[in-house]
């Protein structure tokens, strides 16, 4: 009791960080029930890799407690050591007086756990306590040394920017990084995750990346449009023939050409949407076909467009030829490279070019994937005449361990084995990355190693076998019992035992001795007439508790017991030295238990139906084949005696009392019949013709009236109540009554 108290009281001191904080005491926290020490909170949180942790946490303890019987007082309470994960540290409120805390003075203290974990795992915190009392000038003080379990989790946030998140995206020597598109829904993706992979998908696989103090840039882009803008310019119009003859130029009274005899052409070009002219082509004065003009004009892809062909006519002015001579029209739509074009007097050709202009991404991002260095490997060299392990790493910070598991408080360069295995060294930067060195056995002889034992009955086991490769057993006179590997035997006799065990390398430990009770040993139990049980080999024990379907029977405690109700009795003896013996199960069955029977005319009944399993209907003492339920109705009924059996969960039968029942009419029986009786609903009418029936209850209240006949031979009474009910009819001038039973 007395170290169950100090082991729950100092549960608490299993983390914290940064020794200059100072933790506050909650004066409002008061153990709960009748507790007279607690912890508030009384658990604590995880912790995460490079997340800052930090904890107040305020412990009660009393001034004095009960330890075997006997009223201890607490004197002084020294918290002298506690083992943290890489990065956090513990300090006390009292850490001016070194952590001691007096309960005379306040039953109340703290401790501030803070920090930043470096590395994640599960680790077992070693807090190590000395307790002064007011027993410690005869008793000395009392040593504690408890594990208790911490986990730090692994960091598990994401970097998110405005295109995606990830997770995973700094780690050491590997990683594999799961992606989230921030932006789903959209047209297209295009991801480089900068380890040489590409993907287009909307929601990518994770990536995988490895290295050394190496970073990967990942780019994203999202577009939520993909098509792209094209530009349309019209870049050249040409007139390259003309179909028919014209006069182009001055004619003389004779018919002979005296003046300008090339043609003069011009061009208009409108758009056919907005009817609006985009483009004037000066005419080229007196020159021959082909004639090209550069409009350099951008076009509507949406719209068509109109060529108008003029040859200007500058004798005009002399009334000779009565005007320009129009060439006529030509349309064209708008599509990219050189196109001919004809009408019924000219020949034009159009050239258009295209630009494309490919759709901008609606979003970018880029981030970074950064896979941390990793420091050098540590070297360690172990003298074995100073029994000093050190390295000369200036790591960050270390952790020595010790077959597998980290050594408490072992964080320095330099460390003193106590135990013979397996040490290696774990040193880490200031990322969190880490590198091990290589393991080196050493063989350390120590006093400080006791095997442990665990007793389970007859079983006897080394918890700390580990420790060790063989075993001798020895009963308290120092006489060999077994020599064998096996870190677990059995005893088929009482008595205390005790073990030497070896190590892989040669050196002994002996642990303390242990009382083993014998598993083979079982109180005989015995029942008589009078439903008494008894013990039979009562002179082996001296103390007993009586059982009742696995229920302790208060107040029960010599060698018999009288059992009442039916059930399992069975009954644990103790001996002189404290062990206890359990005898196996025996049922009680009680006879003297009648069953409930009842019976109304041709229908007979049990009330008894909780923990019943089977029925058994007699008649005149013989058996009714097939009635086997709470019910009996039989097929030819006739006077006589009727009793019920039935049989509960335990397997016990009990008989109910005997119904004397008297014959009944059974003549209109013959003719008219109902069933089912008891009915839960429908009650049917064996009846050739039409029967007028009231059904009554048993005031004489007419519930309800009906008329049965070959076709209508049933009656839902599911409204009905639960009871007993009658059937009044008259059939060939004779009234007849037939009561029913509604479930």
């Amino acid at each position: 009791m007395f170290r169950y108290i100090i082991f729950l009281f100092f549960s608490l001191f299993i983390l914290a960080n940064n020794v200059f904080s100072q933790c506050n005491i909650d004066y409002s926290y008061q153990p709960a029930g009748a507790a007279n020490y607690g912890l508030s909170p009384d658990s604590l949180p995880n912790g995460i890799v490079g997340s800052f942790y930090s904890e107040d946490l305020t412990f009660f303890v009393p001034s004095d407690t009960l330890y075997q019987g006997i009223n201890v007082t607490l004197t002084d309470i020294h918290i002298t050591s506690i083992s943290l994960p890489i990065g956090l540290s513990w300090q006390c409120n009292n850490y001016n007086n070194g952590c001691h805390y007096d309960p005379s003075v306040s039953n109340y203290g703290c401790v501030n756990i803070s920090g930043t974990p470096i590395y994640p795992g599960n680790y077992n915190v070693e807090v190590s306590l000395i307790i002064n009392h007011s027993f410690s000038s005869v008793a000395g003080p009392i040593n504690i040394d408890f594990q208790i379990s911490f986990n730090i989790l692994p960091d598990t946030s994401t970097v998110s920017n405005n295109g995606f998140s990830m997770l995973g995206a700094s780690s050491c020597n590997s990683t594999l990084v799961d992606f989230t598109n921030n932006n789903p829904g959209l047209m297209y993706y295009a991801w480089d995750f900068g380890n040489g992979n590409l993907s287009n998908s909307e929601h990518p696989l994770p990536q995988f990346y490895s290295g050394n103090d190496t970073s990967y840039i990942v780019n994203y882009s999202a577009w939520n449009d993909t098509n792209a803008t094209y530009i349309y310019t019209l870049d050249q119009v040409g007139v390259i023939n003309v179909f028919d003859d014209w006069d182009w130029g001055y004619l003389s009274t004779f018919g002979v050409c005296t003046g300008e005899c090339n043609p003069d052409i011009f061009i208009e070009i409108y758009d056919n949407t907005t009817g609006n002219q985009v483009y004037y082509g000066n005419y080229y004065l007196d020159t021959w076909y082909p004639n090209y003009w550069a409009p350099n004009i951008v076009l509507d892809p949406n719209s068509t467009y109109t060529i108008d062909i003029t040859e200007w006519d500058d004798g005009e002015a002399l009334g000779v030829f009565g005007g320009n001579d129009n060439l006529g029209s030509i349309q064209f739509n708008v599509s990219s490279g050189t196109t001919l074009l004809n009408n019924n007097y000219v020949q034009s050709s159009i050239t258009i070019s295209s630009l494309v202009i490919p759709a901008n991404p609606n979003i970018v991002s880029v981030d970074t994937v950064v896979i941390l260095p990793t420091p050098l490997l540590p070297a360690v060299t172990y003298d074995s005449v100073t029994n000093i392990l050190s390295t000369m790493s200036n790591a960050f910070s270390m952790q020595w361990y010790y077959n597998g598991s980290p050594i408490p408080n072992a964080v320095s360069n330099q460390i003193s084995p106590i135990y013979s295995g397996d040490y290696y060294l774990i040193v880490f930067n200031q990322y969190g990355c880490s590198n091990s060195s290589d393991t080196l056995n050493i063989i350390v002889c120590s006093n400080n190693i006791v095997p442990d034992l665990i007793v389970n009955n007859n079983d006897v086991e080394v918890s700390n076998a580990n420790f060790f490769i063989s075993y001798s057993w020895f009963n308290i006179a120092g006489n060999l019992v077994y020599n064998t590997v096996d870190a677990n035997v059995s005893f088929n006799i009482s008595d205390n035992y005790y073990v030497v065990a070896v190590d892989s390398f040669g050196c002994t430990y002996y642990s303390d001795t242990v009382l083993i009770c014998s598993d083979s040993q079982q109180p005989i139990l015995s029942y008589n007439s009078n439903s008494q049980f008894f013990v039979v080999d009562s002179n082996n024990y001296v103390f007993y508790n009586w059982y009742f379907n696995n229920s302790q029977i208060l107040n029960q405690n010599s060698g018999f017991l009288n059992a009442t109700n039916s059930g399992y009795y069975h009954v644990e003896s103790f001996d002189v030295f404290g062990c206890n013996y359990s005898s196996s199960s025996m049922l009680h069955c009680d006879q003297n238990y009648n069953p409930s029977v009842f019976n109304f005319e041709k229908l007979f009944w049990t009330s008894d139906t909780i923990g019943v399993i089977n029925y058994q209907w007699y008649y005149n003492g013989a058996i009714l084949p097939g009635e086997n339920s709470p019910f009996l109705v039989p097929d030819n009924f006739s006077g006589g005696n009727y009793y019920v059996e039935v049989t509960d969960t335990l397997g016990c039968v009990y008989q109910s009392l005997i119904l004397v029942a008297s014959s009944i009419d059974e003549n209109i029986n013959d003719i008219i019949s109902f069933y089912p009786n008891p009915t839960n609903d429908i009650l049917y009418c064996d009846v050739q013709n039409d029967l007028k029936a009231d059904i009554v209850d048993l005031s004489g209240n007419i519930i309800i009236s009906v008329n049965f006949n070959f076709e209508q031979n049933h009656i839902d009474l599911s409204f009905l109540n639960k009871g007993v009910y009658v059937i009044n009819y008259k059939f060939r001038d004779k009234d007849y009554s037939y009561k029913f039973l509604k479930l």
